[in-house]
């Protein structure tokens, strides 16, 4: 199946494939033209980076230095990082990052998913 932007169609699957390669992909039944998704891949922060770490509430940002302060790996003597693990991001239309979208049913059967990249 094509669709009308000569995009082939693809499965969920693929596009969980794809995202994981780095790749943006979307819907043709989406109705806000110029939505699309990525994969915010995972990473890690050294702890002494964190008080700059905007991302994170003062408030976390605090507890986390306070938890870990002069802390290091209890086997390794290496510094202490904090993890964030990889999550989907919807780009809207409008150009804001959604963090965290989850596929509903219909989107994880649905066959009318294009590969933007």
């Amino acid at each position: 199946m094509e669709s009308t932007f000569n995009f082939p169609t693809v499965t969920y699957a693929q596009v969980l494939e794809a995202v994981a390669k780095g790749l943006c992909v979307a819907r043709l039944s989406w109705n806000c033209a110029g939505n699309y998704l990525f994969m915010r891949p995972a990473d890690e922060i050294p702890v002494r980076y964190i008080s700059r770490a905007s991302s994170l509430p003062a408030s976390v940002r605090r507890y986390l230095e306070k938890r870990t302060k002069g802390e290091t790996h209890r086997h390794t003597g290496e510094e202490i990082t904090i993890s964030f693990g990889a999550y989907l991001c919807l780009v809207t239309a409008d150009l804001r990052i959604v963090n965290g979208w989850a596929p509903s049913q219909e989107d994880m059967f649905a066959t009318d998913w294009i590969i933007l990249d």
